[in-house]
């Protein structure tokens, strides 16, 4: 009827103003934080906050003596220790590729991050490369931490951003709780495939999980005090 049109602009306006609250309220909140002057959203003065200015100085604490902030993680993560990183692997799902004593030839080959190493694949510089049937799969899918044997036997470690699908075969898979130590390997750095069982996996998993929930701090807790 007659009142469409009216009732259609109130409901863009409110839209309009709930918009202009989310964008400019974390800003808004945060100058008021710095404890700087007074600065007014939609003619309300909030006192002790002001917009910065050119020439304004901006100061960030950093270390510890910034404080930490309510609802973050503490955690250093997984540590790396001295010598080779090393990153527990399931063997699989494509033994049938490779030699019988393939979890042998994981754990004693010396492997080193290369320079074309990215968000795509880890790709390993092996001593020794890893021998394996000359035949290549049809496409199959991929997961975060395959690692993956191409024909001339240099491993390549699929990261985050890896294709959906790929066509060669997977000597063993990167277990979920090495993930996080795996996308720190930096190029030139040493690394062991350490095979371990379903069992041991398991157990690392449930370890990372409860070393995450002792990290958290602040006001986001993820399971009672």
């Amino acid at each position: 009827g007659a009142r469409e049109p009216t009732v259609r602009i109130l409901v863009v306006a409110v839209q309009a103003v709930v918009v202009a609250i989310v964008l400019t309220l974390p800003w808004v909140v945060g100058t008021a934080l710095a404890g700087k002057g007074s600065v007014a959203i939609f003619g309300l003065p909030l006192s002790g906050a002001t917009a910065p200015d050119w020439g304004d100085i901006l100061r960030f604490a950093v270390g510890p003596a910034a404080g930490a902030p309510g609802g973050h993680l503490v955690s250093p993560g997984p540590r790396r220790g001295r010598g080779p990183i090393e990153l527990r692997v399931i063997l699989g799902p494509h033994t049938e590729f490779f030699d019988a004593d393939l979890a042998a030839q994981l754990a004693a080959t010396a492997l080193r991050v290369g320079e074309a190493s990215n968000r795509v694949g880890v790709r390993l510089v092996a001593e020794r490369p890893l021998p394996r049937r000359d035949t290549e799969l049809r496409s199959t899918p991929m997961v975060v931490g395959a690692v993956q044997v191409p024909p001339d036997g240099q491993p390549i470690i699929l990261g985050v951003d890896h294709a959906t699908l790929g066509g060669y075969p997977v000597a063993a898979v990167v277990v979920g709780a090495d993930l996080a130590l795996l996308g720190q390997c930096r190029p030139g750095e040493d690394i062991r495939l350490v095979p371990v069982s379903f069992a041991e996996a398991r157990r690392a998993a449930a370890a990372a999980a409860r070393q995450l929930r002792r990290a958290v701090v602040g006001r986001y807790p993820t399971e009672p005090a």
